[in-house]
C-alpha cells in the first residue's frame, strides 16, 4: 500500500456531512441536474422530496431566515444524487468544494479526497490513545498534562484536514493532573472514524489498526507507533526498557491480544523486537484485563530511537539518557569465575583491586568470587584483609 491511499472521497462521505461547493460551479451542477431531470425546480424537488424554494437556496448557496442571511448547503447524499443527474464526476465535484459542516456546526475546509499520511496515521493513533470521539456527537477530543502533544495534534488536524480550523481549548483537572483539552468538529470525528479510528468507550470497544497503516509505509508505522507510544507508553529508566500497556473488558481480551501482536509486528517490521504479549498488572476489577509488551534491551531501545522516538519531551529525554546509559558487561554464570583462574597463567598472585577493574566490578564483587574459589579448594588467600592477594592450590580444583 502506498502513502497516498484514498481513503475519504464524495462515495464514503456520510450522509450526515454537508458540502460547499463553489459558487459558479454549484449552479452548473444544479442547472444541469434540473435540465435532465425534465426542465422545472419542482421536477427536481421532487426526486429529493422537498420543496423546489428549499432547493433554489441550496443552488444559490444560501437562505434568509428572519431577514438573517445563512449558508445553504446540500448533504452528501443529494450531491452524490445531483452527480448521477447532471452527468458530473464525483472527482470534478471534489475539486470544487470549499469546506464541509454537520447538521449544527461550523464550517470546516476539508478537502477531498483525504488521503493517507504521517499526520492522519498519528491522528488515528491518538485517538486509540488519549484522543476521545464521542459516540453520539462524533466530536474529537484530545487531552494531555503536556502541551507539545496538544500543540502536535492540533497541528496535524490541520495538516490533514485544512487550515482556519477553530477548536475549544480548556484546562481541566483530572486526578490532580492539570491537563489541556481541545475540541474539534463532529466533521473531524466523523472522518477520523472512516480512518479507522475508534468512538465511544474504547475499554468496552474491539477495534483493530486499520489496513492502511498496518501495511503502509514505514513512515506511515512509525507515525501511528510514535503517537501511540506517546500516549500509551512509558520509559522505565529503573528497569531499563519501554512498556506499553491497555486496559480493557476481560469479554474483549482477545480483541486486545490481537491489537497488540499487531503493534509489536509494525515495530519487528521497523526491526524492532518487542517481548512477548503478557498480562502487564492485576487488576481489582475482576471483569478488567491490562495486556501489554515490553522493549528490553540497549540495541531494541536504541533501534526505537532511531525509528520511532518519541514527541513527549519527558519520554524524548528518558530514552536518550538509556542510550546514553553506560552498562557493564554481562557474563554467564561461572564466567568471570574461569577468567580469573585464566589470569593466574599470567600472574603468581592477584589483588581483587586489579579484578575490579578487569572486570568492571566493585571490590566487593569481585571478593565474593574469589571467596567461592575459595571454598572450592581452588585459590587460597594470603596475608590479612586489607592487603591480602590470591594465588593458585597446588591442585587446581574443576569448576565444571
Amino acid at each position: 500500500m502506498t502513502d497516498r491511499t484514498n481513503l475519504i472521497s464524495l462515495d464514503n462521505l456520510p450522509n450526515s456531512i454537508f458540502i460547499g461547493i463553489n459558487d459558479e460551479f454549484r449552479k452548473k451542477l444544479f442547472d444541469r441536474a434540473r435540465y435532465n431531470a425534465g426542465g422545472e425546480w419542482k421536477k427536481l424537488a421532487k426526486i429529493f422530496n422537498m420543496h423546489d424554494s428549499h432547493v433554489i437556496e441550496i443552488k444559490n448557496g444560501f437562505r434568509n431566515r428572519k431577514g438573517i442571511r445563512e449558508e445553504a448547503l446540500a448533504s452528501s447524499h443529494m450531491i452524490r444524487n445531483i452527480s448521477k443527474l447532471s452527468e458530473i464526476p464525483y472527482s470534478d465535484i471534489e475539486k470544487n468544494i470549499k469546506y464541509m459542516r454537520g447538521k449544527h456546526h461550523q464550517l470546516i475546509p476539508v478537502k477531498l479526497p483525504v488521503v493517507s499520511s504521517a499526520a492522519l496515521a498519528r491522528l488515528v493513533a491518538h485517538a486509540m490513545g488519549d484522543g476521545h470521539i464521542s459516540k453520539r456527537a462524533n466530536q474529537f477530543q484530545y487531552s494531555n498534562t503536556r502541551k507539545e502533544l496538544v500543540e502536535s495534534v492540533r497541528k496535524d488536524v490541520v495538516k490533514v484536514f485544512g487550515k482556519n480550523l477553530n477548536t475549544g481549548t480548556e484546562v481541566i483537572t483530572v486526578t490532580n493532573k492539570v491537563k489541556t483539552m481541545i475540541t474539534f468538529s463532529n466533521v473531524i470525528g466523523k472522518l477520523l472514524i472512516l480512518c479507522g479510528a475508534p468512538d465511544g468507550k474504547k475499554t468496552e470497544k474491539q477495534y483493530f489498526i486499520p489496513d492502511w497503516i498496518l501495511n503502509g509505509s514505514n513512515e506511515i508505522k512509525s507515525a501511528f507507533l510514535q503517537a501511540l507510544f506517546d500516549d500509551e507508553g512509558t520509559v522505565c529508566y529503573k528497569h531499563n526498557n519501554i512498556r506499553i500497556c491497555f486496559d480493557k473488558k476481560t469479554q474483549i481480551a482477545e480483541n486486545l491480544n490481537e491489537f497488540l501482536e499487531h503493534t509489536r509486528k509494525m515495530l519487528i517490521g521497523l526491526g524492532v523486537s518487542p517481548d512477548a504479549v503478557r498480562k502487564m498488572r492485576s487488576r481489582k476489577e475482576r471483569d478488567r484485563i491490562c495486556l501489554g509488551f515490553g522493549i528490553t534491551g540497549q540495541y531494541q531501545i536504541k533501534t526505537f530511537k532511531e525509528k520511532v522516538s518519541f514527541i513527549h519531551m519527558l519520554k524524548k529525554e528518558r530514552i536518550v539518557a538509556l542510550v546514553s546509559r553506560k552498562f557493564n558487561k554481562q557474563y554467564k554464570k561461572g564466567e568471570i569465575q574461569q577468567i580469573i583462574l585464566k589470569e593466574f597463567d599470567n600472574k603468581d598472585v592477584l589483588k581483587s583491586k586489579d579484578l575490579s577493574i578487569r572486570f568492571d566490578r566493585s571490590q566487593i564483587t569481585m571478593r565474593k568470587h574469589l571467596n567461592n574459589l575459595q571454598r572450592m579448594g581452588t585459590i587460597e588467600r594470603i596475608g590479612s584483609n586489607k592487603k591480602s592477594v590470591w594465588r593458585l592450590n597446588d591442585v587446581r580444583t574443576s569448576l565444571s
